[in-house]
């Protein structure tokens, strides 16, 4: 489980918020997280849905060894290994803004998230105009800005 959440834990802001912006999605055997701006995902040994706050989550599994099983009730979730355990409120799945698993999903190109790490430095956390808040993806290479600048960042693979 603690593998698991590495896809996504980076994704995972400081501040709470909102539960819904800064909150752990899990659905269908992967685990979703969002800062509000972007979302991460990656598989997860857990077949059933439930959304929980991110940073609470995380820090409950981190403290428990490694193998600990979720139960589910109605309104929470209980993390267990052994005598060890923690339980978290959970939320409505529906309250969430994550947007609907659906249609046809692409393995994400070896060069791409190098290149957004690369880019991150130039996409402002508050800008004013919407494009300084993003990065394009466009052939050959991702392009951003934070209303100063302009970075080109190769991307091919």
């Amino acid at each position: 489980m603690k593998a698991a959440l590495a896809h996504v834990r980076k994704l995972l802001t400081a501040k709470d918020i909102d539960v819904r912006l800064n909150g752990l999605l899990v659905q269908g055997g992967r685990v979703y997280a969002s800062d509000g701006r972007s979302i991460a995902s990656g598989p997860f040994p857990y077949n059933n849905e439930f959304l929980v706050d991110g940073n609470r989550f995380v820090a409950l599994v981190d403290r428990l060894p490694d193998g600990a099983v979720i139960e589910q009730a109605q309104n929470s979730i209980t993390v267990k290994q052994r005598r060890a355990r923690g339980t978290l409120e959970t939320l409505p799945v529906d309250s969430t803004l994550y947007p609907a698993p659906e249609g046809e999903w692409l393995v994400c190109p070896d060069m791409l998230l190098p290149a957004f790490e690369r880019a991150r430095y130039f996409i402002s956390d508050n800008a004013m105009q919407p494009y300084a808040l993003c990065a394009c993806a466009q052939p050959g290479r991702l392009v951003a800005t934070n209303n100063i600048s302009i970075v080109s960042v190769e991307c091919t693979g």
